[in-house]
């Protein structure tokens, strides 16, 4: 654990970059989370605004 709370300026792409190059080829990424109950609910907002 970071005991002294530091922050590191990473993108995704360039951990996706080190994680592929050091680690297992069969690692996948997304990027796009699924959110499936979010997604359902911005359907059911949408769905009421239009009644």
């Amino acid at each position: 654990m970071n005991q002294r709370r530091e922050f590191f300026n990473v993108t995704l792409e360039e951990i996706e970059k080190v994680v592929k190059e050091n680690f297992d080829k069969t690692v996948e990424f997304k990027k796009e989370p699924e959110a499936e109950q979010f997604r359902q609910s911005l359907k059911i907002k949408d769905t009421v605004l239009t009644y």
